[in-house]
């Protein structure tokens, strides 16, 4: 009434007199509270010397009721303004505000609990039975409690404030209903949007058979270990009822080229060298895999290796991996190989067993250089993989660990064998980001026979070489990387590579490594790239025409 009094006797004023000027402005604060003015006069959008008409002032006091109630004051009274006449068509405004109870110290009461006692839900909460809360805080307390419901199966729980009930001591509680659902209990589980891929496959792929409690990170999770396969662009898991389960993915891809051409000189000529690799996933939408590996060097040296996923059963993450590959060494030696992997599975982990049979055989130089031989090993090994995009990581971890023994082999031949591979990448910034990678292969003790050696060099271990230019029983390099993402599957990269191997004399040799730039630009046809990579030789990084270039396509159909 006092407001409506004052804004109807300053209409009247400005009227006659035009609009005032705000000269001073004061507001009179509880105890409890310390805001400086000049954040008052922010809240309610004024400023000394502004001018004023009487329609302003409802406006001001409520800019500086809905400030409050920002901080979570919302028992708070705003009384009329008192405005004080200085002359000349100018005011001053006067505010006093007072506390009609203390939010700070609300008092909290539950309602429609059934699985948890009141009790119960408050040592889960932290709370005291008598104890309060701040009023801005009851937000994060809902949401608490919707993670506890969650984390115990109900999936369906809702928690509002239902009142907030202000008594006669002026005392605050505020009461908070609980709607705990049906826990849920999987009984089914539905596909969408799988055109060529198996409903058990999705279901054996997400893991979810078999977990008694289903929770909002079990479903995380299920969806990151559907969205590690490279066919599958996107995936969601929707709770349908308090049994049933929604899979919807979309699919990709399903079979992938990969070729690379290499261009050096050596001896006053350019080679040419290059690898494929054809990889057809999914076979029959059951996970299945095939793929192809060919690498051709100028020498005659070649590798040949043909694979196969087995996926496994529907029921136990158990999956096999064999592969055929046949390397011949330019006509001196054949080394054929039969290798299966088994192992057990989960969202960023493997772990199994290594069968091998290798035969080595001479190649059709004359006269034989080597005799026949064969060699059977018993590995075991463990990899992580752990990446927020698989062809352009950005942050994550890759780690392989492999052992081997070899079975039956003479006093004077390797008895056994390590090889180590760790990835790890770093975002600096949004683009940038830092890729750094280490491996290590090495056997117990030395081995004279290259066939028996483990090599390095070229496009995937030490650039800036030709490939497989070095072999040895015991070798290392590094991979440092600086890319800037240009998208999901593009960057320019700098590259630095160093490596250290057990040389023919036995020595250590750690003058080998190169640097580098290369780009990978998505487009149409598929991902192309290109890299430049100049190695350490005899006369320094300075002979430019000595660098090698690595032309690739990494395609899908």
């Amino acid at each position: 009434m006092r407001l409506s009094i004052i804004i109807l006797l300053l209409t009247v004023v400005s009227s006659l007199v035009g609009s005032f000027v705000l000269q001073d402005f004061s507001c009179e604060l509880p105890p409890d509270l310390d805001i400086p003015s000049e954040l008052l006069l922010r809240a309610a959008a004024i400023r000394p010397g502004m001018a004023l008409e009487a329609q302003d002032i409802p406006r001001i006091t409520e800019s500086l009721q809905s400030y409050f109630h920002s901080l979570g004051d919302y028992y708070v009274a705003i009384a009329a303004p008192q405005i004080e006449p200085l002359g000349e068509n100018r005011i001053a405004l006067r505010y006093r505000v007072s506390r009609l109870a203390d939010a700070a110290n609300t008092l909290l009461r539950f309602e429609g609990l059934r699985y948890f006692s009141e009790s119960r839900i408050r040592e889960l909460l932290f709370l005291q039975a008598d104890s309060s809360v701040g009023l801005s805080s009851v937000d994060g307390i809902i949401s608490r409690i919707v993670s506890i419901y969650n984390s115990r199966g109900y999936l369906f729980a809702a928690v509002a404030l239902d009142s907030l009930v202000l008594d006669e001591e002026r005392k605050l509680t505020a009461v908070l209903r609980i709607d705990e659902g049906s826990p849920f209990r999987l009984r089914e589980i539905v596909c969408e949007g799988n055109l060529y891929s198996r409903d058990q496959t999705l279901i054996r792929l997400s893991g979810l058979s078999g977990i008694a409690t289903i929770t909002p990170q079990i479903l995380a999770e299920a969806e990151e270990r559907i969205l590690v396969k490279s066919y599958i662009q996107d995936c969601s898991i929707i709770p349908l009822d308090s049994s049933s389960l929604l899979i919807r993915i979309r699919e990709g891809k399903m079979s992938y080229l990969e070729g690379v051409a290499g261009l050096s000189r050596s001896g006053g000529s350019t080679k040419l060298n290059g690898l494929i690799n054809l990889r057809f996933l999914n076979l029959w939408g059951t996970d299945r895999a095939i793929s192809l590996y060919w690498k051709g060097l100028p020498e005659g040296s070649s590798d040949l290796r043909l694979a196969y996923h087995e996926s496994g059963f529907n029921r136990y993450p158990v999956a096999a991996d064999l592969a055929l590959s046949r390397s011949s060494q330019d006509s001196t030696w054949v080394k054929s190989r039969v290798s299966t992997d088994i192992y057990y599975y989960n969202q960023y982990h493997r772990l199994g067993m290594e069968l091998l049979f290798d035969e080595i055989s001479p190649g059709s130089r004359r006269p034989i250089q080597i005799q026949r031989d064969s060699n059977r090993s018993l590995g075991a090994f463990w990899a992580y993989q752990k990446l927020d995009n698989l062809r352009n990581p950005s942050t994550g971890m890759e780690t392989n660990l492999r052992y081997r023994i070899f079975l039956g082999a003479d006093a004077d031949e390797p008895a056994s064998a390590l090889e180590a591979d760790t990835g790890n990448y770093l975002r600096l910034t949004n683009r940038w980001v830092l890729a750094l990678g280490i491996h290590l292969k090495s056997f117990d003790k030395r081995s004279s026979e290259a066939y028996n050696q483990f090599s390095m060099g070229g496009y995937k271990s030490l650039r800036g070489y030709r490939e497989d230019a070095f072999r040895s029983w015991r070798l290392a390099w590094l991979n440092a990387e600086l890319r800037y993402r240009l998208g999901a599957e593009s960057r320019l990269y700098a590259f630095f590579d160093q490596a250290a191997i057990i040389n023919s004399a036995e020595e250590l040799q750690t003058d080998l490594f190169a640097i580098g730039l290369g780009i990978k630009l998505r487009s149409r046809i598929g991902i192309l790239s290109l890299e430049y990579a100049l190695g350490n030789r005899d006369k320094g990084l300075w002979d430019f025409g000595l660098g090698v270039i690595h032309l690739g396509l990494d395609a899908a159909f």
